[in-house]
C-alpha cells in the first residue's frame, strides 16, 4: 500500500487531537484520537497505520449516495441498523 496519496486533518481540542487519513484514491477516510502533546508524526504515524490495515482488510467502499455531495465520493458502507425487538 506504499506509494499512495494521504491527506492528513488534525482537529485538536482540549487535551486530545482527531487526526483523519484520507485515501487520496478511494476517499476511504479512518480517524484516530490521541493526546493533544504527541508528535505530529506520530500522530500521522498511528492514522496512516490504521488506513492502510482498512484498505488492505477489503473494506466495503460504495459509491456516494447522498445527492447533495453528487461528485462521486466513496465512504465506507455502514452496517445496518439493529431491528427492534424485545430483549429477553
Amino acid at each position: 500500500m506504499s506509494g499512495r496519496e494521504t491527506i492528513f486533518e488534525v482537529r485538536i481540542s482540549g487535551a486530545f487531537a482527531q487526526i483523519s487519513a484520507i485515501d487520496v484514491e478511494t476517499g476511504l477516510e479512518v480517524s484516530v484520537t490521541t493526546p493533544a502533546s504527541a508528535s505530529r508524526a506520530d500522530q500521522h504515524a498511528l492514522a496512516q497505520r490504521k488506513l492502510t490495515k482498512m484498505l488492505e482488510s477489503g473494506a466495503d467502499v460504495v459509491p456516494e449516495t447522498n445527492a447533495k455531495a453528487g461528485n462521486g465520493d466513496t465512504f465506507l458502507q455502514a452496517p445496518p441498523k439493529p431491528k427492534p425487538g424485545i430483549l429477553a
